[in-house]
């Protein structure tokens, strides 16, 4: 019997995989060496700690750039406020990715949510909020253009331009709601 692709993802060999990965990836640019010629220069990737060191601060300032941007969303001007939805994939992203690596013993055995879950489950609302708003700016701007050849394209335009403010709005506070959802990437005190 194989193990389903959720078992072997959180297999401790596969995770020790993932953060001599991550140790790698977080490694300075190597300072080519005197060495022989043509041979790639040494990489000294990041060691366990490390690595959940670096991974703690790239979540956290993800998580303070979506609160920060969140609280002016609707000041923000259009690509601004589309940074912040990229943002916040990439928060979800490193989170999901990361998550095995912050997991305790007792939620690894345990049926219940783990403290990741939770956090992703906090994000998710947010994360609906701005693709549905981005999504109509996107459709406003199409129906925009579209007014040069039909001008019935115009009560579109109305229509979402109506919805705009209150769409902003929403995604503020959505963004909002963030800020209590507890950090599963924080150091647990023993």
């Amino acid at each position: 019997a194989q193990p389903s692709p959720g078992e072997a993802v959180r297999a401790p060999a596969f995770q020790a995989v993932l953060v001599a990965l991550i140790g790698f990836t977080a490694t300075e640019a190597p300072v080519p060496e005197p060495a022989a010629e043509g041979a790639p220069p040494a990489v000294t990737p990041l060691n366990p700690d490390d690595a959940r060191r670096f991974l703690r601060k790239r979540l956290q300032r993800l998580h303070e750039q979506a609160l920060r941007d969140g609280g002016r969303f609707e000041s923000l001007d259009t690509d601004s406020q589309h940074r912040v939805r990229k943002r916040l994939k990439r928060l979800r992203y490193l989170a999901e990715f990361a998550a095995p690596l912050f997991e305790t013993r007792d939620e690894k055995k345990s049926d219940d949510k783990s403290a990741a879950e939770r956090y992703l489950k906090r994000l998710r609302p947010a994360q609906d909020a701005l693709g549905e708003y981005n999504d109509e700016a996107v459709a406003m701007a199409l129906y925009r253009e579209a007014t040069a050849h039909d001008a019935r394209a115009w009560f579109a335009v109305g229509w979402f331009s109506a919805r705009h403010a209150a769409g902003a709005a929403a995604c503020r506070e959505a963004l909002e709601k963030i800020e209590g959802a507890p950090r599963f990437w924080k150091k647990r005190k023993n």
